[in-house]
């Protein structure tokens, strides 16, 4: 095993439960096996805060009996709804506009909670539909829009909207900002993070089984520290493989892998399928050295396209870190809080840094 996984978070469960220990304990970092430390006070204050979370009924007795991040994200991958997308952090920073943060094809979003300290506003993420089998898989950026946009206006009923994602993520923020804007909403941010461009699919796209066995390779490679030549995610041997590589959680089997699977497959065909129509606002886009054409291909589908160029590769957590993103991340926050209550989107005009 190369220990890739060691310490990440394999669901947003166990991401809340870490944020809430964090808090808790004081500590800028935690993995799954921190554990509880203090006494009932501070058990007490946990389930007070995971309560209003996850909308479940929790104890201190409950949190001293799980009293890992581990131990106490699997409970709530039992007990919590599995029917809400838009996932809310606990925060006592009042009523202020949320930052919602689309999945990327992972199907996770608690990427974005790696910034709570830094941001000063209360963080949101959109987690990917179907990746708990509620409902179904969305195969487009349209349906994906579909279920999220009800839910955050459901979050945050009036403007302005902050919404942000990471590479297909992006897509899908893209069309949930357009989405809004016609229906007449402010939206008071809209950043994409190396998204690829609606001309992604110009070329051919795998099709959906292709891309979930390259995937499925990809995790055991970062576990394994080798590249095999087939894997099935109906294997037991790899459900093992990737459970004991901190890839999998042990209480989520081949149906769970499946699912995660599938998500990244289909969030990869959507965006090469997705031609939206033109969001008149500002865009502000992040791009990696890496992927530096993606700029002029989304200009003209922004009134307006700010660019921000990062020595980084295409990986959330790399970006999160740099400072130069969080400068200007948190810069542009800042900005749109303090358009809050003008009622216009963000100033326009093309601009690059």
């Amino acid at each position: 095993m190369t220990g890739y996984y060691q310490g990440r978070f394999r669901d947003q469960w166990e991401a809340v439960a870490a944020e809430i220990f964090a808090d808790e304990l004081g500590q800028s970092t935690v993995t799954p096996r921190t554990g509880l430390r203090g006494g009932t006070g501070s058990a007490e204050r946990i389930a007070a805060k995971l309560g209003a979370a996850t909308g479940l009924q929790l104890t201190a007795d409950l949190v001293r009996r799980h009293d890992t991040v581990h131990a106490l994200g699997s409970y709530l991958r039992t007990h919590a709804r599995r029917d809400l997308c838009v996932q809310l952090l606990p925060d006592d920073r009042g009523p202020r506009p949320k930052l919602f943060y689309v999945h990327s094809a992972s199907g996770n979003a608690f990427a974005i909670w790696a910034l709570r300290s830094l941001l000063p506003l209360p963080l949101s993420g959109v987690r990917a539909a179907g990746l708990y089998g509620e409902r179904d898989i969305p195969r487009t950026i349209a349906e994906f829009a579909d279920v999220y946009l009800d839910e955050v206006r459901d979050a945050q009923p009036e403007g302005p909207y902050l919404l942000c994602g990471f590479s297909g993520g992006g897509s899908i923020a893209f069309e949930l900002a357009r989405r809004l804007h016609a229906q007449g909403a402010h939206v008071g941010l809209l950043a994409l993070i190396d998204a690829p461009p609606p001309v992604f699919g110009s070329a051919a796209v795998p099709d959906e089984s292709a891309l979930m066995e390259d995937r499925l390779r990809e995790l055991l490679r970062r576990v394994e520290g080798r590249v095999r030549e087939h894997a099935d995610a109906g294997d037991p041997e790899v459900v093992d493989v990737l459970q004991a590589g901190d890839a999998l959680a042990k209480d989520m089997g081949s149906d769970a892998l499946r699912r995660q699977l599938t998500v990244y497959a289909r969030l990869i065909r959507a965006c090469a399928a997705y031609r939206p129509a033109r969001y008149p606002g500002v865009v502000h886009y992040f791009a990696a050295e890496a992927t530096p054409e993606h700029v002029e291909q989304w200009k003209p589908y922004a009134g307006a396209l700010h660019t921000y160029r990062l020595d980084a590769d295409h990986y959330e957590y790399e970006i999160f870190a740099h400072p130069d993103f969080r400068e200007v991340f948190a810069g542009l926050t800042g900005d749109a809080l303090r358009r809050a209550g003008t009622g216009r989107d963000a100033a326009s005009g093309n601009g690059e840094r």
